[in-house]
C-alpha cells in the first residue's frame, strides 16, 4: 500500500511540476509576446514617418521634374526655331552670290577677335609690370 501511495505522490508532484511549468512558459510567452507587439507597433510608427518623408521626396522629384521638361521643351522648340531658320539661309549659296558681302562680315568678325585678344594680352602686360591683377585692373 505504501508503493501505492508514494507513486501516486509521485505522480502527482510530477503533474504539479508539469502544470507549473506550463505556467511559466505560458507567462514567459505572454511576455515575450508583448515585448514584440511594442516593438513591431515602434517600427510601424518609425515606418510610417519614413513613408511620410519619401512621400514628400518623391513630390519634390515630380515638381523639380515637371520644371525640367518644361525647360526641356522651351530649349526643343527654342533648337527647332533655329533650325528652320537656318535651313532658309544657305550660307553657302550666299557667298557664292553675293561674294562680297560674306567676306565683308568675315573680315569684320576677325578684326574684332584679334583687338579683343590683343586688349586682353595688354591687360594682362599692364598687370605684370604694375603688380595688380586682373580684376585689379579693370575692364578694358
Amino acid at each position: 500500500m505504501l508503493g501505492f501511495l508514494t507513486s501516486k505522490l509521485g505522480l502527482s508532484v510530477i503533474t504539479l511540476l508539469i502544470i507549473a511549468g506550463t505556467g511559466y512558459y505560458i507567462v514567459h510567452l505572454i511576455e515575450t509576446r508583448a515585448v514584440l507587439e511594442a516593438t513591431v507597433e515602434a517600427e510601424r510608427a518609425s515606418l510610417a514617418g519614413f513613408a511620410d518623408e519619401v512621400t514628400m521626396e518623391i513630390e519634390g522629384y515630380k515638381v523639380a521634374m515637371g520644371v525640367l521638361m518644361s525647360s526641356y521643351q522651351e530649349a526643343d522648340n527654342e533648337q527647332s526655331r533655329l533650325e528652320k531658320l537656318l535651313a532658309k539661309h544657305d550660307l553657302e549659296s550666299l557667298a557664292k552670290s553675293k561674294p562680297g558681302l560674306v567676306s565683308k562680315r568675315i573680315n569684320s568678325g576677325i578684326v574684332r577677335m584679334f583687338k579683343s585678344i590683343e586688349d586682353a594680352s595688354r591687360l594682362t602686360e599692364d598687370a605684370r609690370t604694375t603688380g595688380t591683377t586682373e580684376a585689379e585692373s579693370g575692364p578694358p
